[in-house]
């Protein structure tokens, strides 16, 4: 079984079809990768996934369960954690705040513990801040903690977005683009947290336009053009498919 799917998932917008019967199965324990020339319905089928847009047709089933209606909140509590293309970040927070957000799903405490202050509350906050903290240290923010997040530069703002992310605690990964915007230093150190993210046993919903970054950690790849599914296969397979060749370069006359 596998750990997401999708069966003839689409959407469109007024008369534009932005999504269009797109069947995904992603395994347990793997990074697969979505790439398609700008348009091509990515992002939109990520917000899809993840709740924040409403399919017209189509299921999503996670773990075996349907959760094509279920709201974006829930979609997080069962497992699906997401970063974003457009960094989403409160700018006049503090790092371990903004990352402390991610983690919200996961306390148990109520209002009137919240209130009252009691014991188990205290206990949940702090342990939740020392998991924060360990979050931090994974993507490399070590000392940012007590930073505001605007003082961040824009790989750093990246790494937040992503550790408020696994604050989530999620059991699959989608990332939006991480590699936009980055330096060659970034992009190295990105490729290697993607791959220890994977080792901590997330399993890695990927968007990216970095061609070399796609092609030395993607498992399996899935390639979108005008809201369809025109190729799927290992990176070797999808490097050599025409239609891929031909959505990427165009088609010779």
């Amino acid at each position: 079984m596998a750990l997401l799917e999708t069966q003839g998932l689409s959407i469109s917008f007024g008369g534009v079809h932005a999504v269009q019967g797109v069947d995904l199965q992603v395994e347990k324990g793997e990074i697969f990768t979505i790439i398609g020339p700008n348009g091509a319905g990515k992002t939109t089928f990520f917000n899809l996934v993840t709740g924040y847009y409403k399919a017209n047709s189509g299921r999503v089933i996670f773990k075996g369960d349907d959760i094509t209606h279920l709201a974006p909140y829930h979609r997080t509590k069962k497992g699906i954690g997401r970063s974003f293309q457009v960094l989403m970040l409160f700018r006049d927070m503090t790092v371990l705040d903004n990352a402390m957000v991610g983690l919200h799903c996961r306390l148990k405490s109520n209002l009137a513990g919240a209130l009252l202050r009691t014991s188990a509350t205290v206990r949940e906050e702090a342990e939740g801040r020392e998991k924060v903290r360990q979050l931090l240290h994974f993507v490399g923010l070590d000392g940012k903690e007590h930073e505001m997040a605007k003082n961040l530069s824009y790989g750093q703002q990246k790494r937040l977005d992503i550790a408020r992310a696994l604050a989530t605690d999620p059991e699959i990964l989608l990332l939006d683009e991480p590699a936009a915007g980055l330096n060659t230093q970034d992009l190295a150190s990105l490729t290697d947290m993607i791959q220890r993210i994977r080792d901590r046993g997330i399993t890695v919903l990927l968007i990216e336009h970095k061609m070399d970054l796609v092609m030395s950690i993607s498992d399996r790849i899935m390639v979108l053009n005008f809201g369809k599914k025109i190729a799927e296969g290992t990176p070797d397979e999808v490097r050599q498919n025409e239609a891929v060749i031909e959505a990427y370069l165009g088609k010779e006359e």
